[in-house]
């Protein structure tokens, strides 16, 4: 249809618009707040993220001062700016990386007395929401959605239709179900708001007093705000959206006025094969997973994959009835237009027929084009390989790679299985069996006759009995003081390369459950087991008890000469283990309570410490 073919125009020249606006916000783990430190003075831009491996905030110390009054901000994924309104003035403001200000003037069509301090630009990147509210009641009373693709700006709106007076700080939309959220200052709680301006209650809040200027979404969902209690907002804090709760994570900058944004936004492209290695002829399954948490859907992507010569695409499922199949069943090219991409998990399987020569055959599919900040065309990545979007590699396999392994060792006592390539039509074992693997439990050359589609293929293995069984052994059974420390090792006959598993019933700190020689310090009778692994696969265990004697030795100085001479100045209670002291009293010989103190430590000499000397002892 020709509007179909008017939006792909225009979609492309928006692409081409965004190259040369430059110095683009990469979509990353980055949020973005603007802090008006007080009235009358301009806005400052700042950076935060999460460490991905503790989790806890990152503050950037970079200030970048932007010389005008910016707030309602939102992230473009067509182009990687930020944009925002002045709250009072209305005029639109898009912003690079460097900083720069472009001022696009006053939305045509925007309403100038209203107050504009939440907004939001949509997923697509196309429109900001911002939120109009009175200027002397704070007072939501309308929606505007204003087109960035210029170069009028037009600004349409609807009236916020709420039960009560709500009076939004911010609002963020969720990448992984695209609602758009916001919290509500009057109520101190998160709401739901539609595009169509109804504000509905989700839940309460987890603080009566809290004002919050700024929302923020991570790639994972998590929803994050920037707010106080009273006064300036200064604490980073966590929203459950589950059920309202509210956590502060961290302390910042001071600002009266804020808001932030973010770019959660994320489509991740894989394709596997299975099986990963095969006999020539076979037919295998090429699994192409996009996982959209871009907060809305694509229709209009293209996927195509040139697989190598001799392939042949036998089916493909998982499409929707609006993609159109350029190239497919028959051929070793796929290409598909109109690939829907929907919220969530999209799945393509593609049932190949692979050729007949035997080597490795890696193939990598593209998929696009999506906004800039998605990555335009993306390429497929095999999540088994290291590194960035790597091909995905098939190998297809001759008879000396029917079966994995040409020598193991069985455990005494034990049995193990041979797994053969799981992709012939027929089996035959000498053995008798005619599955792709069997159990084995004696010694000896096992040998599979395979049929596929292009041949029969032969290949052995050779099972050997381990000549020494395996053993570990813990020792005697044995005692330790109360507050003593023990390490526990264990004598075995096998190699270097071993797997160690320890484990204890009882109360104890050990200082590691997997390694040869742990430190362990019961604090009541504990029965500890150790299992090991060696490189065959053969297992051993054995336990040990160790009973805590329950005397604790505690050595008290019955003199002490507090004349600061170095030597025995300090009076204070010495023994083994780090014990906590509840209560110290001393009493003179006719039973007085001379020195009184609690919560302490053994071996800590200022617990009492001087402060004895200060009771005139």
């Amino acid at each position: 249809m020709w509007w179909k073919a008017a939006i792909a125009v225009v979609f492309v020249a928006i692409l081409a618009m965004s190259q040369l606006q430059g110095q683009p916000f990469p979509c990353d783990r980055n949020k973005y707040i603007a802090v008006t430190p007080a009235v009358g003075q301009t806005t400052q831009l700042r950076s935060w993220t999460l460490d991905p491996a503790t989790g806890q905030p990152v503050f950037n110390p970079a200030v970048v001062e932007l010389n005008v009054v910016v707030n309602a901000l939102g992230y473009s994924v067509i182009d990687g700016h930020l944009y925002g309104l002045d709250p009072l003035n209305g005029n639109l403001y898009r912003i690079n990386s460097a900083g720069n200000v472009t001022d696009l003037g006053v939305p045509n069509g925007l309403d100038l007395q209203y107050e504009y301090y939440a907004g939001e630009i949509g997923p697509n990147g196309q429109n900001i929401y911002v939120i109009g509210r009175t200027r002397d009641t704070k007072v939501d009373r309308v929606m505007y959605s204003i087109g960035l693709l210029g170069p009028t700006y037009h600004a349409g709106y609807v009236s916020v239709v709420c039960d009560w007076a709500s009076s939004i700080g911010d609002v963020a939309f969720n990448p992984l179900f695209g609602i758009l959220v916001g919290f509500d200052n009057n109520t101190r709680r998160l709401v739901d708001v539609s595009t169509g301006g109804n504000v509905t209650s989700t839940m309460l809040g987890g603080n009566s007093q809290l004002n919050m200027g700024s929302l923020f979404y991570d790639e994972q969902g998590r929803l994050f705000g920037y707010g106080s209690t009273g006064g300036p907002e200064t604490q980073l804090y966590q929203i459950n959206t589950h059920n309202g709760q509210v956590s502060v994570v961290g302390s910042w900058v001071s600002g009266r006025f804020t808001d932030g944004c973010s770019c959660p936004y994320q489509i991740t492209f894989d394709k596997k094969v299975l099986p990963a290695a095969t006999l020539p002829c076979t037919e295998v399954t090429y699994r192409y997973e996009i996982l959209n948490t871009a907060g809305i859907a694509y229709g209009q992507a293209e996927l195509r994959d040139t697989l190598p010569s001799g392939f042949e695409i036998i089916s493909i499922s998982g499409l929707s009835s609006l993609s159109i199949i350029e190239s497919g069943v028959g051929s070793h090219i796929l290409h598909i237009r109109k690939v829907q991409t929907l919220l969530d998990l999209n799945v393509i399987e593609v049932v190949v027929r692979v050729g007949l020569q035997t080597g490795t055959y890696a193939s990598q599919a593209t998929l696009g084009p999506f906004p800039y900040a998605l990555g335009g065309t993306l390429l497929s990545d095999d999540p088994g390989q290291p590194g960035g979007p790597q091909p995905t590699p098939l190998r297809i396999i001759g008879a000396a790679d029917l079966i994995a392994d040409t020598l193991l060792f069985l455990c005494q006592g034990s049995s193990r299985n041979i797994e053969a390539n799981p992709t012939a039509t027929s089996y035959q074992w000498n053995s008798g069996e005619t599955t792709d693997h069997i159990g084995i439990s004696s010694p000896g050359v096992y040998t599979l006759t395979a049929i596929g589609p292009c041949g029969e293929y032969v290949d052995s293995i050779e099972i050997k009995s381990v000549l020494e069984p395996l053993w570990v052994d813990l020792g005697p059974d044995r005692a330790v003081s109360s507050g003593d420390e023990t390490v526990l090792q264990g004598n075995t006959n096998a190699g270097t390369d071993l797997l160690f598993e320890w484990n204890a019933q009882g109360d104890t700190l050990m200082s590691c459950s997997d390694c040869p020689h742990p430190l362990v310090a019961p604090t009541s009778t504990t029965i500890y087991s150790l299992v090991v692994t060696d490189e065959n696969g053969c297992v051993a265990s054995d336990t040990l008890k160790i009973d805590l004697l329950p005397a604790l030795r505690i050595y008290a100085p019955n003199a002490f000469s507090p004349n600061s001479d170095g030597i025995n100045d300090v009076f204070y209670l010495q023994g083994k283990g780090g014990r906590s002291i509840d209560r110290l009293r001393i009493f003179d010989r006719w039973g007085n309570v001379v020195f009184d103190k609690t919560d302490g430590q053994l071996n800590d000499p200022d617990f009492p410490g001087m402060d004895i000397t200060a009771a005139n002892l």
